[in-house]
């Protein structure tokens, strides 16, 4: 819709409209957009690269959440979870770089600090109940849902 309204498919867990989490959270827009060869409206592109640094700052705190996990699992199962959450960790690696790319591709800055992520982020802090690998594993879904 051109009058900027929402559909409801562009909202987040907290009830608030994507392109408008930034401010919900207190962090500011990009006001900044460098010129491309892309044929967006610039406005149009300015909320893309704000959805892509939210998304940024999501994957970023999965990223050092896994790791917190990797580091730190014990239990029957140390081996398989120590390796399965290494493996999620270089995964979402990946998720990582294209979504920077892409802000930066729009004309764009990828924003992805620690503070900015610890802003930003709209997972649950990881908080296991306990070190044991099923305590991880529980943990890790939180950040699911």
């Amino acid at each position: 819709m051109s009058d900027g309204a929402s559909t409801g498919a562009g909202e987040g867990r907290t009830g608030t409209k994507l392109g408008c989490r930034s401010a919900v959270l207190g962090h500011k827009p990009t006001t900044h957009m460098y010129k491309t060869k892309n044929d967006l409206p610039q406005q149009a592109r300015a909320q893309l690269v704000e959805l892509c640094n939210a998304r940024l700052a999501d994957a970023i705190d999965l990223q050092t959440q896994c790791k917190q996990a990797h580091w730190n699992v014990k239990g029957p199962h140390f081996i398989a979870l120590h390796e399965l959450f290494d493996k999620i960790n270089e995964d979402v690696e990946d998720y990582i770089d294209l979504l920077a790319e892409r802000a930066v591709q729009l004309g764009g800055i990828a924003d992805g600090t620690a503070r900015s992520v610890a802003k930003r982020s709209a997972l649950p802090e990881y908080a296991p109940k306990g070190p044991t690998g099923l305590d991880h594993v529980e943990a890790h879904l939180q950040a699911e849902r």
